[in-house]
């Protein structure tokens, strides 16, 4: 009840200090500028919204206020610190679009080029920009001031920590991409033969802008790893794949693409390199600062996962099965690609000036590209998989590597039924009457080809999952785990518990003894298991006290007792870690509302990001 209380009053006074806000730049404007169309409308509109917005406001913030100075836990929850650093977002972003806007027109005025050609706010006056800078500036300065108030009257800080956290990396995130389409354009003025002033002013003011904002945010973010939090931080680690991976995917492509180009002039393409550095020059100028940011940004994830020793192993691999699974996807693409080359030039059925030079580029230009990525990067898996020791066949046994091996065989089985059925209609309508065409030749023996590239991607795949399974496994981390199970006669939770680590940790050895005989004194082991009616025993405390290994409580507490319940499946896996040496984490825990709406924000805006980047890729080549 609480909790729906608080986000109503803090929703609210965000909805109503936006409408204030906007009452008063529309104020603003209708007195200053010349507006188009009816002034008398203008100044209705603004009067509105400030007398309707500001008792709204002003009741539903007192409110918030007041409860926060009489409640400690008000004054850290959750909504209170979402709060403060959405306001700050919902204010400080039209600043930054109303600076680039007004910056963006300076320039373009500076190189004599229209004001329209802006990339934001070509309609615009300055008086619109720095009253909206302004007033925002304004609201921001008090959120921010309360902010800080907040942040010294804090009785628990990792709210707050949370929302500061995410809402710095989003801004981040904004300024880089900022930077990049800045540098982008800017190399595309400097490479292009067909270069405008406004490419240059526009690139400038991308730049000019989104760099400080991208240099600011990730040095607050490098400076805040001296907390634990911090380096813990899954905010952190989705941006740094985010933006390492997104890097890697783009810049690939590009220059698969300025390849392409290259092979056509050695091939002899009509116009030379003239003409191939301006089928390249796009690309070119997004190779650059994208592979910039994959080098950077790869670079700063390694050392994020070498924080961890018990995770790093794991986000290591993660990071080089995408990488590895990306130069596969290009690989069987230049293959296809080649093997249409080769068959069309086989049969004659495409001369090599319209069709086959450019398939032979685009293929050797992505295998160039593929090979180099993907071999290293699977040599070093199937290396780490192959290894006879206990980290062989945690790799072995790791959910990302049977992620990449069915995703492959997701490829080669969906690829090779696509082309199988092709080659099924094309003779089954042969021998059922239908007529040859000219082109029947080139596209049964091309989907023969692309069946014969996808059965061999589907049967590689098959014998090195084969192979992971038949490997001798190397002994067992358990094996030196061993366990005691207190017997406090239930059958029922005996039997589940022992069915449970026997699916989970075969190799453990594992003891039985009974309740009612104990011996004075613990045996020497690594874990000890309970039911909660033998834990809360309290003949049994000096025992427990003198254990020294993991003491794990397993199944529902007793009437009158509230505590975590855990299940016979979620001890063996909290125990298999430790077994491992690693810290036991509870699986299917539930996740704190907060962290899944910071996962969720990352989300979102990772698939964006991503989103843009593939329609940026995909650009490259239609």
């Amino acid at each position: 009840m609480r909790t729906i209380r608080r986000l109503y009053f803090y929703l609210v006074a965000l909805i109503s200090l936006e409408v204030v806000l906007w009452g008063i730049i529309g104020l603003l404007r209708s007195i200053l500028s010349n507006p188009v169309g009816s002034a008398a409308d203008m100044l209705a509109r603004a009067l509105a919204l400030i007398l309707v917005g500001v008792p709204v406001f002003l009741f539903h913030w007192l409110w918030v206020q007041r409860a926060a100075s009489r409640d400690p836990e008000e004054q850290g929850a959750m909504l209170r610190a979402a709060f403060f650093y959405l306001g700050l977002g919902m204010v400080l972003l039209p600043a930054v679009q109303n600076l680039l806007a007004l910056l963006n027109r300076l320039l373009l005025g500076i190189v004599s080029a229209p004001a329209s050609d802006a990339l934001l706010g070509g309609s615009q006056t300055w008086a619109d920009n720095l009253i909206a800078l302004a007033a925002n500036l304004l609201v921001g300065a008090y959120l921010w001031s309360r902010l800080r108030r907040a942040w010294d009257a804090l009785p628990e800080e990792k709210n707050f920590s949370d929302a500061r956290r995410l809402y710095r990396y989003l801004w981040l995130l904004y300024g880089l991409g900022l930077s990049v389409a800045g540098v982008y354009t800017l190399l595309v003025y400097l490479f292009s033969p067909a270069r405008t002033a406004s490419g240059l002013a526009n690139g400038l003011a991308l730049a000019l802008v989104g760099a400080p904002v991208w240099v600011y945010t990730w040095n607050r973010a490098q400076q805040a790893l001296t907390e634990a939090d911090e380096r813990r931080s899954l905010i952190r680690l989705g941006v740094l794949y985010l933006t390492a991976w997104g890097g890697a995917f783009v810049s690939l492509i590009a220059a698969s693409v300025v390849l392409t180009a290259v092979w056509q002039a050695l091939l002899g393409a009509p116009g030379g390199w003239a003409q191939a550095f301006r089928r390249m020059d796009s690309a070119l100028a997004l190779a650059i600062p994208l592979g910039a940011l994959w080098a950077y940004y790869g670079r700063w994830l390694r050392r994020h996962c070498a924080l961890d020793e018990e995770t790093r192993a794991g986000r290591m691999r993660l990071y080089r099965y995408l990488l590895a699974f990306l130069g596969l996807g290009m690989l069987i693409s230049g293959l296809l690609v080649l093997q249409t080359f080769l068959v069309d030039g086989l049969i004659g059925t495409a001369s090599w000036e319209v069709g086959l030079r450019s398939r032979l580029s685009a293929a050797l230009a992505m295998l160039m590209v593929a090979l180099p990525l993907w071999l290293p990067l699977w040599r070093t898996a199937q290396a780490e998989a192959a290894r006879p020791d206990a980290d062989g066949e945690a790799a072995r046994r790791s959910p990302i590597r049977k992620t990449y091996l069915y995703a492959a065989l997701l490829v080669g089985v969906l690829g090779g039924m696509g082309t199988a059925v092709s080659v099924v209609f094309q003779v089954l309508r042969t021998l059922l009457g239908g007529s040859i065409s000219a082109g029947f030749f080139s596209a049964l023996l091309n989907n023969l080809g692309a069946l014969a590239i996808f059965a061999v991607v589907l049967v590689y795949h098959l014998l090195v999952m084969r192979q992971d399974t038949t490997r001798t496994p190397a002994r067992p981390v358990e094996a030196d785990f061993e366990m005691l199970l207190v017997d406090d006669g239930d059958e029922e939770w005996l039997a589940a518990l022992q069915a449970a680590l026997q699916r989970e940790m075969p190799a453990a050895p594992l003891r039985l003894a009974a309740l009612d005989g104990l011996p004075a004194q613990p045996p020497s082991a690594s874990a000890l298991l309970l039911s909660p009616r033998a834990a809360l025993s309290p003949a049994l405390t000096p025992w427990l006290e003198a254990f020294e290994g993991w003491k794990t409580v397993v199944g529902e507490p007793p009437q009158g007792w509230v505590f975590p319940a855990l299940t016979p499946k979620q001890a063996a896996a909290a125990l298999r870690q430790a077994a491992e040496g690693k810290t036991p984490r509870l699986p299917g825990s539930p996740s704190p509302v907060w962290r899944v709406v910071q996962i969720g924000a990352l989300v979102v805006v990772g698939f964006q990001v991503l989103s843009f980047l593939l329609i940026l890729a995909g650009s490259l080549f239609f």
